[in-house]
């Protein structure tokens, strides 16, 4: 070993004189210009420890690891995206996707999968996206249809996502079919009031406000799930349009 290292020293100070590089672990005399020793790879910068071959493992280890936690932080950004419409089926919250794909359905019951669907498609509606509402429309009405035993409520959505999807005679028919079983349903009011603008029927949307003023006060008092589902939009139009008692 001793023998090694003097005659290392020596191979080095030659290579000092004639412009080469030795290296002190191998004694390999390389160029001037290596920055690593041709013979084991050593790292021949003074002052430096590491030697090619662990710069390229350190290197590559360095690549795996930035890779590694790209792909973690996308599934995590991926799991991360809760749709909080789904947690309560009689919210009227809208769903947070808005990739253009369905919900996973495959895990809920038929009726929180149609109020899913429901969601979707008023908030295409709410967006003045066409295309959306066109094409979760047909998806959300063949829900509504799997549910054994329609409510009120649900028959409200059947006739806002059909006004949605420009079907106003089957809209018209769930107007009907509210007041079949309920003649002053505040609902059934602000579903023809909707159907009248569509329309431009001036007349019969006025008719259709008049109507919800006279019900109001009884109605309002009247314990309707719908009426608790639907609380925002039945406030929202009563403050539109006022009261039986208002000008407006």
């Amino acid at each position: 070993m001793g023998n090694q290292r003097r005659m290392a020293k020596r191979k080095r100070h030659a290579s000092e004189a004639s412009g080469s590089e030795t290296c002190m672990s191998c004694g390999e005399v390389n160029k001037a210009s290596a920055r690593f020793c041709q013979g084991c790879g050593r790292s021949l910068v003074k002052g430096t420890w590491l030697d090619a071959q662990s710069m390229t493992v350190i290197g590559a280890s360095l690549v795996t690891l930035l890779t590694l936690g790209l792909l973690f932080a996308s599934v995590i950004d991926m799991s991360g995206k809760i749709d909080e419409g789904a947690s309560v089926p009689t919210s009227t919250r809208t769903a947070s996707s808005s990739d253009g794909q369905p919900p996973d359905l495959s895990t809920m019951t038929p009726r929180e999968a149609a109020y899913r669907l429901f969601n979707r498609v008023m908030m295409a509606d709410e967006q003045g996206n066409t295309d959306e509402v066109m094409q979760f429309a047909p998806m959300a009405l063949a829900a509504y249809d799997r549910i054994e035993a329609l409510d009120l409520e649900a028959t409200y959505h059947i006739g806002l996502i059909s006004a949605a999807a420009d079907d106003p005679d089957k809209a018209e028919d769930v107007v009907n079919r509210l007041r079949a079983v309920v003649p002053d349903h505040l609902l059934a009011s602000i579903l023809e009031h909707r159907l009248a603008i569509d329309r431009n029927d001036q007349a019969k949307a006025e008719q259709a406000i008049e109507r919800f003023q006279n019900a109001y006060d009884a109605e309002i008092n009247v314990d309707r799930p719908e009426y608790r589902g639907h609380q925002r939009q039945i406030d929202q139009f009563r403050q539109r349009f006022g009261d039986a008692n208002s000008n407006g």
